[in-house]
């Protein structure tokens, strides 16, 4: 029951992070237009560098070292606040590089600053002590009130071209805000304790290490946008940036799991109940095929008529580039699962390690000669092919511990119903071309209904593990809307 409460408020946050870009993208495209929206892409892409290297991976590892202790106070105690000042210490010295770095800087030095911001923000980020204690309702609810109020801000005050420094502050500021209130929830769980610098300095190997995943993400996520904002120009990393930032808004709802099953599996694995532990890899692998298949397809199947109505006609290429990065949906997904929700509750780190290093190596060796043949095509086919080595190489790597064809037991399934309502959808979206206002919204639901019906008619007619084991909870559910 605590599972299914933490994945409804991290699925009610994650579908506030739908609905707030819904509007915003469209808001700042019209207003920024290409040359704001690359801007802001091309220095938040820098920025992310200095972030990354501050956070030395301690986030995700702090996550699942709560989880660990969270049944000991004292133990959970000691264990914040090493890893709290842990944290803030490699927080200095990378906002002291990147100071050192903006210096220098001729060409966006306020921007960066700005930008910067965000460095400052992580020194409050305590998110991870919540996780970890299974407790998504504190930082949900937090995090939805900032997100609307920087949606209010946006709406107001961000009206045209020159006001690209000011979106970039509200986005930054936000952010520091709806972290500095997270601060006042931690004596909920624990106390204060004085720590000694060896033992903030003994977490230094374990983040490290998972450091090293989170700097593999970044080489093929924030890398291509500053590849094309160096190698093309800053209205191409534009629209890399809405492309690549719509799929994995949309990727979100398929991924809500990962954070919440991370500290629920540590603990089971701290218990060695590895029964437990392989139990939910199946169930939510399984669930992860089930969501990403039909969303991908979708996606695919609207794009092209989607991003000129969604962001207006000066990001008509972007429809194309969703189309072609669209089952980065599924691949990301399913890497999610087999890393985030088994490897490292598991604390097989060196295997989900080279997983991402090898996605990050092949991303970086074909980026280059593809960016610059295909200029923005060739990032996103550069992504698309990392994101497939990763889950692909966890695959290989898990081989021996689980059952392979049982992780796919029921993907012919949805891939039919998926391919069946893409071959349905897409001409429609071809030859019913969306416009604008209040029509295209409506012809844009209608598409999606279609869509659904399809999936959903095929689920029943198929009838997968996921239908066939909650059939009896269905049509009970089916009667009472009857009633």
């Amino acid at each position: 029951m605590k599972v299914l409460k933490n994945y409804f408020w991290n699925v009610s946050y994650q579908m506030l992070l739908i609905l707030v870009p819904t509007i915003t993208m469209p808001w700042i495209s019209r207003t920024l237009g290409p040359t704001g929206v690359g801007i802001n892409s091309y220095t938040a892409s820098i920025v992310q560098y200095f972030l990354i290297a501050g956070d030395l991976g301690t986030a995700l590892y702090a996550n699942r070292q709560i989880a660990y202790v969270r049944d000991d106070k004292e133990k959970l105690s000691y264990t914040f606040w090493e890893i709290f000042w842990l944290r803030c210490i490699t927080l200095l010295v990378a906002l002291s590089a990147f100071l050192f770095f903006v210096f220098f800087e001729r060409k966006f030095t306020v921007i960066y600053l700005v930008q910067g911001i965000a460095i400052v923000a992580s020194f409050f980020d305590v998110s991870w002590l919540f996780m970890g204690m299974e407790n998504f309702r504190i930082t949900v609810i937090r995090n939805m009130v900032v997100k609307l109020v920087g949606l209010l801000a946006i709406v107001l005050f961000v009206n045209e071209s020159s006001d690209t420094l000011l979106y970039i502050a509200i986005i930054t500021t936000t952010n520091l805000l709806g972290n500095f209130t997270m601060i006042p929830y931690i004596t909920k769980y624990v106390e204060f304790k004085k720590v000694d610098l060896i033992n903030i300095f003994k977490h230094l190997k374990g983040a490290f290490i998972l450091f090293l995943p989170a700097v593999a993400i970044q080489l093929y996520t924030v890398l291509n946008k500053t590849m094309v904002g160096v190698l093309v120009n800053t209205d191409a990393s534009g629209f890399y940036f809405n492309t690549d930032g719509l799929i994995k808004i949309i990727l979100s709802l398929v991924t809500a799991t990962g954070a919440v099953m991370l500290p629920h599996i540590s603990n089971a694995f701290a218990n060695k109940d590895m029964v437990t532990v392989r139990k939910m890899l199946y169930k939510f692998f399984d669930f992860s095929l089930f969501m990403s298949l039909p969303i991908a397809a979708g996606v695919a199947a609207i794009a092209l008529n989607f991003a000129p109505w969604f962001f207006t006609e000066a990001f008509k290429e972007v429809g194309q580039l969703m189309f072609l990065e669209s089952p980065v949906i599924v691949f990301i997904s399913l890497s999610t699962v087999i890393g985030v929700q088994y490897l490292l509750p598991t604390r097989q780190n060196k295997l989900y390690i080279w997983s991402l290093m090898g996605g990050a190596i092949l991303n970086i060796i074909i980026n280059v000669p593809l960016i610059i043949q295909f200029k923005v095509y060739g990032a996103i086919f550069g992504t698309t092919m990392a994101e497939f080595c990763i889950v692909l190489l966890e695959l290989v790597g898990i081989r021996k511990q689980i059952s392979i064809k049982l992780l796919f037991k029921n993907f012919s399934k949805y891939f039919i119903g998926s391919f069946l309502m893409f071959m349905v959808v897409f001409p429609i979206n071809i030859y019913w071309h969306i416009i604008n206002g209040a029509a295209g919204f409506l012809i844009l639901g209608v598409e999606i209904l279609i869509g659904a019906v399809i999936y959903i008619s095929m689920m029943f007619i198929l009838k997968p593990t996921i239908i066939s084991e909650n059939l009896s909870l269905i049509n009970l559910f089916l009667k009472k809307i009857k009633k």
